[in-house]
């Protein structure tokens, strides 16, 4: 996994920056690359890489990579697990004649755009962020993969471009000046966590969406960056289910843990107990030699360290823990704000860096984690069951996205009239632009589903495209300040269009005398299909264990930490006076409240001081 950055201005121009500035630039990203860095500058186009080293680690790998007829020169973030299929093709039709000069998936994306122009991103399947520069037709194009599993940002005033994979590389430019997005920082405490669409959490810095493209005609004497979007999820096929849809499912995942256990470097798993990840483990177990796991916990908690000692001994692997103490969540909190430019979305934040920092001092390079399954299949039953009673009493006037935007949220709009200032407040304009956000994407959802799609259907795309882009960006940001790569088999294009196309009633509900045995079952369950996929492959405490998201005591850490909310600067520039005080008063007590107002204000304090 690397960081990548650009910066672009017209033809016959250079950038504000120079090439030393652009190396400073770059290696804010260090820890996303601590074996290598290069730079290629084109004149007005520098792109620059830092490089972590998980496929042909030699100097042959080294980026910006450039093709072999010379016209296009990548930055690449990512991995493709089709690379080798990719190869035979190139080769087959002619595109390598002299063969590859690596074994580095990097030579394949160059070649396959020096082949198919920006048609090939349509054919990489993977984790990826690509910043390409086709120095015949003076284009730059960037892409992101459809799941939005490697983040993306860029920044444009129209006479200069720049984009990189963290925004703290893109604020070290002279000319760009970090100021918050109160829509988005509104967004934040509505459950978008740090996006709304393209918007991020800094005024004028942009994400570009899981599934996009970017290109930019640099011919032209003001720069005006052209966005496109590919469909994100297929429509439901009431055909599929029973025991042929955990059959299919089996198989679809098994393909993916073995794209994803590719790797010229030492890889292990995080385990915690739960189905998700014990899934994954169970099916990379028998194909990696020597796989070794890894858990988060507290010492005063069971839960997920008890679980997933007991899978690490039924399965014979060798097994070690992060340990997390108050102290060590504090320091975390504080540091990852700094390092990564923006809040915390979770608590886990600190845990799931805690464990990948513990893997990454033993050596381990590459990990698997179980992001995706719960946005997939149906993985929140409280969301669901509340989703489906509201969807039997809606009214046809009744707004999903108030919905969301009221039941899931840290802080629900009915209640930030008297949270904001009033001044924010009218300047939010009532929050029109998060509501309208997200009831846009919500139809997007169910057109996606189809006419003849349940409700739930819909409502299970919208936590797709916002909690698990958010949570992959969140493992991504985590893992990589330990300069660790986490891979997500769930999150693969492939298991997730074939998880898209299932009934709900596959995934979650009250399914009766199923064939195959998932039975007639008295009380909602999730994950069905998944459950009976990973029956007798999995021990009967794992299959039905209830959900437990990293069960670490979070909220009594928050005890004594009301001062992070009352000395905030730019707490006190947003928020009311009496709403900061009720909140700090009672870290714990008003737990939902106070966590996300005090990482607005540690992170606005650090970036707006």
């Amino acid at each position: 996994m690397c960081g990548i950055l650009v910066v672009a201005a017209p033809r016959e121009r250079r950038p504000r920056v120079n090439v030393s500035q652009v190396e400073r630039m770059r290696d804010r990203l260090a820890h996303r690359g601590p074996d290598g860095s290069g730079t290629w500058d084109g004149g007005n186009v520098i792109l620059a890489h830092r490089r972590l080293a998980v496929l042909d680690p030699t100097p042959a790998g080294a980026q910006p990579m450039t093709s072999a007829d010379g016209r296009w020169v990548v930055s690449y973030n990512g991995e493709l697990y089709d690379d080798a299929a990719l190869r035979r093709r190139l080769q087959s039709e002619g595109h390598v004649r002299a063969g590859f000069r690596t074994m580095c998936d990097t030579e394949t994306v160059v070649e396959a755009l020096a082949a198919w122009g920006t048609d090939a991103f349509d054919q990489f399947r993977g984790m990826y962020a690509i910043a390409a520069y086709d120095t015949q037709e003076h284009r730059l194009v960037l892409a992101r993969d459809p799941l939005g599993i490697k983040p993306l940002f860029w920044w444009c005033d129209g006479t200069e471009f720049v984009a990189a994979s963290e925004p703290t590389a893109i604020l070290e430019h002279p000319a760009i000046q970090a100021r918050p997005d109160l829509a988005t920082v509104s967004g934040y405490l509505g459950s978008l966590r740090t996006t709304l669409g393209e918007r991020t959490l800094f005024d004028g810095i942009f994400t570009l969406l899981p599934g996009g493209r970017l290109e930019l005609d640099l011919d032209r004497p003001a720069l005006a960056p052209i966005g496109h979007l590919s469909p994100s999820g297929p429509p439901v096929d009431p055909t599929l289910g029973g025991q042929a849809a955990a059959e299919q499912l089996f198989d679809v995942l098994e393909d993916s843990v073995t794209r994803h256990l590719r790797s010229d470097v030492p890889l292990c798993a995080l385990l915690s107990g739960g189905i998700d990840s014990a899934a994954l483990v169970e099916l990379a177990r028998q194909r990696a030699t020597n796989l070794r796991t890894y858990v988060a916990g507290a010492p005063e908690e069971g839960g997920d360290l008890e679980h997933a000692r007991e899978l690490a001994e039924l399965w014979n692997l060798r097994h070690d823990e992060a340990i997390i103490t108050k102290p060590r969540f504090l320091d975390g909190w504080a540091s990852l704000i700094d390092r990564t430019g923006l809040p915390l979305t979770t608590p886990n934040e600190v845990a799931i860096h805690a464990v990948s920092a513990r893997l990454a001092s033993d050596g381990c390079v590459v990990t698997l984690s179980g992001e995706g399954a719960d946005e997939l299949l149906a993985g929140y039953g409280a969301v669901m069951d509340a989703a489906r009673l509201f969807e039997a009493k809606r009214e046809p006037h009744e707004s999903r996205a108030n919905f969301h935007l009221d039941s899931s949220a840290w802080i629900p709009s009915t209640r930030k009239v008297g949270l904001f200032r009033r001044e924010v407040w009218q300047a939010l304009d009532s929050d029109v632009e998060v509501a309208d956000y997200a009831e846009a994407l919500l139809d997007v959802c169910a057109a996606e589903a189809g006419p003849e799609a349940d409700p739930l259907d819909a409502h299970l795309r919208y936590l797709r495209r916002v909690n698990l882009t958010a949570l992959l960006e969140r493992l991504d940001r985590t893992t990589q300040q330990a300069s660790v790569e986490g891979r997500t088999p769930f999150a693969d294009i492939a298991v997730a269009n074939f998880c898209e196309s299932l009934p709900i009633g596959t995934k979650y509900g009250r399914p009766r005398g199923l064939s195959g045995g998932i039975g007639v079952m008295t009380q909602p369950t999730t994950k069905l299909v998944l459950r009976e996929a990973m029956r007798n492959r999995l021990p009967e405490s794992i299959l039905h264990r209830p959900k437990a998201s990293f069960p670490l005591p979070f909220q009594d850490w928050l005890v004594g930490q009301g001062d992070a909310l009352r000395q905030s600067d730019f707490a006190a520039a947003l928020f009311r006076e009496r709403a900061v005080e009720r909140a700090a008063a009672d870290p714990v007590g008003n737990w939902g409240s106070f966590w996300p107002m005090a990482n607005l204000a540690r992170w606005g304090d650090r970036w707006f001081a």
